[in-house]
């Protein structure tokens, strides 16, 4: 396959895997596009560009008859070095390098210090916190999903939707900090129980951490949270 040279693009893609009945869903999706800006013209600030159709190859005779697995085995009985392990390895994560190692988070704006649980980036159903390391500023959320995915939406929204969460808005804001390199990520709680006690875990823990601005970067907290926050940081 020739390596496309071309600039990225800002489009965002439709994949579809091909078929020959697919073959004029690029004009269709355009004359879409075209009849969506014209009923709803305030829709071209957020989508400059029609969707860019991008096909993917369909099944073949040898993806039925032999997996890509069959063939990387192969390629490892090959391979003459004797210090590989003969266990898989995981995927990484693109969050890995930014999980904090210690059993242990600060926030240095409330000298408020906590120890925490810890975990991996496939953990779920926990209370995570993400400081920004340039601006010493935390938010602490919570998610059912793999933490992994948590942060893969949070990447996401800094683009798209920067005002859906206090995280993504503001590294969306900020230009002298990167989600990638100036976030640690941190498993504060692993919850075992309905959304219910994840939300009452979280308003907790941002109330031990103190991450309510101006101290953090968390916005609100529940009428239990503002109660148990009122408690628990009374001077």
């Amino acid at each position: 396959m020739v390596k496309n040279d071309k600039p990225n693009s800002s489009r965002i893609p439709l994949v579809i895997t091909w078929h020959n009945k697919f073959s004029n869903i690029s004009k269709t999706v355009t004359s879409t596009y075209k009849c969506m800006i014209e009923n709803f013209p305030e829709m071209k600030a957020k989508y400059p560009e029609p969707p860019l159709v991008s096909y993917r190859r369909p099944r073949n005779i040898k993806s039925f008859l032999c997996k890509a697995i069959h063939w990387k085995s192969l390629d490892s009985e090959n391979d003459n070095s004797s210090d590989k392990s003969s266990e898989p390895t995981p995927s990484r994560s693109l969050i890995s390098k930014n999980m904090n190692p210690t059993k242990t988070v600060t926030n240095k704006l409330s000298k408020r210090s906590c120890k925490i649980q810890g975990g991996q980036p496939s953990d779920s159903n926990l209370i995570y916190s993400a400081e920004c390391l340039k601006h010493n500023m935390i938010y602490v959320g919570q998610t059912g999903d793999t933490l992994s995915n948590r942060f893969n939406r949070h990447r996401s929204d800094i683009n798209c939707y920067p005002e859906r969460c206090e995280l993504p808005r503001h590294f969306s804001k900020s230009s002298d900090c990167s989600f990638d390199d100036d976030l640690q990520i941190s498993v504060l709680e692993k919850i075992k129980g309905p959304v219910s006690s994840r939300l009452y875990k979280e308003d907790i823990w941002i109330t031990r951490l103190n991450t309510l601005n101006p101290m953090g970067l968390n916005s609100s907290i529940s009428e239990f949270g503002t109660i148990y926050n009122s408690l628990f940081n009374n001077n």
